[in-house]
């Protein structure tokens, strides 16, 4: 350390004058302590001040660091010695650093916009009630469904089993395509015609009436 501090002695007669002018105005500011202490030490080798009491070096070091670092040293103990008082500023640059980054990490969640949860639909009788569309049926809203898929033709069983017998799709009769893949809608059956039934009169034997209501007359 001696033969280090003489080379910086005399590289530059006024090297040490002005290491020691650095010192005075040597300011943290808001860099990385480790960085600013290499800094300070070096400024401290070209000055000669290695060979300064303790109080001294630790003087320009305190009035060098920031205010961050002022205020986490007012209850600490600080130690004499300039290594061990180094070493003790360092691992207060790291809890300052620790205490910052997780601040910096709340300040952006709570910046962050909040996004409300997905609630799914109220469950009610009804709808668990109500039948859903049919897919087969299903055209978009304001459709002519007629116009988008076209209905199959009804047919009678016996053509059933013949298109099942020859492999053609048993709704439309088209070869190529099972039922599965159909294009076109399932018939609709016809509705069941209600037969009128006539409505008779009672058959009644009026003239008969009429004459025993004559017969008891004259026997009264």
């Amino acid at each position: 350390m001696f033969f280090e501090e003489m080379r910086f002695a005399f590289k530059d007669p006024q090297l040490q004058q002005k290491a020691l002018a650095r010192l005075n105005t040597l300011r943290q500011g808001k860099r990385d302590f480790r960085e600013f202490l290499g800094e300070f030490e070096q400024l401290l080798l070209e000055a000669g001040g290695h060979g300064w009491d303790n109080n001294v070096k630790r003087g320009f070091l305190d009035a060098a660091i920031n205010q961050d670092m002022r205020k986490a040293l007012i209850s600490v103990e600080r130690k004499t010695e300039l290594t061990a008082y180094c070493r003790q500023l360092q691992e207060v640059a790291i809890r300052i650093e620790e205490f910052n980054r997780i601040e910096n990490t709340r300040v952006s969640q709570r910046a962050r916009p909040a996004i409300p949860p997905t609630r799914p639909p109220a469950f009610t009788p009804q709808k668990a009630m109500s039948p859903g569309p049919d897919p087969m049926d299903w055209a978009p809203a304001g459709a002519d469904i007629n116009a988008v898929k076209p209905r199959a033709k009804l047919v009678p069983a016996g053509e059933i089993e013949a298109r099942r017998r020859e492999g053609r799709c048993l709704r439309c009769g088209a070869s190529g395509h099972f039922i599965s893949r159909c294009p076109y809608r399932a018939p609709v059956k016809p509705a069941a015609r209600v037969t009128a039934t006539q409505i008779h009169q009672p058959e009644l034997d009026l003239e008969d009436d009429t004459a025993s209501v004559a017969d008891e007359t004259k026997n009264e």
